[in-house]
């Protein structure tokens, strides 16, 4: 075990957002552990400034180099490149979105996910706005991303939440 090996032992559970070209939304979620989830809210303050309105940083290691990032099986794409796959290459894929299409997370692994057959169909869940806001409404810890930072050195991403 190496000395980081001591602060990645978190787990979160990973939403990913995917539009259809009729606007149809379904969420891919993703377990993922072995990650270092900091809900701190004055370390994000120190680390980014009185203006952040971030409540979170996670950092999730990653393998396969500079250009090729591999977490935890899963290739990770940028945004854009991910909602151009077709839906069943989501389940190898990865990414980190956050604007208007932001990907979201839950602290731990969510207690629901061993219930879901697959993808989460957002119009299920539109008497309360979506799958996010049903989330936000009925579960602590939830967070939408809203910044990311890829680092090589030590080969990590560093994602920041509210």
């Amino acid at each position: 075990m190496s000395e980081l090996d001591i602060l990645y032992q978190d787990t979160i559970t990973l939403f990913n957002r995917y539009i259809f070209e009729d606007e149809t939304i379904w969420w891919m979620p993703t377990v993922l552990t072995g990650v270092h989830f900091v809900l701190d809210r004055a370390k994000v303050i120190s680390t980014y400034g009185e203006q952040s309105t971030d409540n979170v940083m996670l950092h999730i290691r990653y393998k396969g180099g500079r250009y090729s990032p591999v977490i935890q099986g899963k290739k990770y794409l940028l945004p854009k490149e991910y909602r151009k796959l077709d839906p069943a290459s989501t389940k190898s894929h990865i990414t980190f979105a956050f604007g208007d299409d932001f990907d979201f997370l839950v602290n731990g692994q969510w207690p629901e996910l061993k219930n879901i057959d697959g993808n989460i169909d957002d119009d299920v869940y539109m008497n309360y706005g979506g799958f996010f806001n049903y989330m936000n409404r009925n579960y602590d810890h939830v967070f939408a991303i809203t910044g990311v930072s890829k680092y090589d050195l030590l080969p990590h991403f560093r994602i920041t939440a509210r």
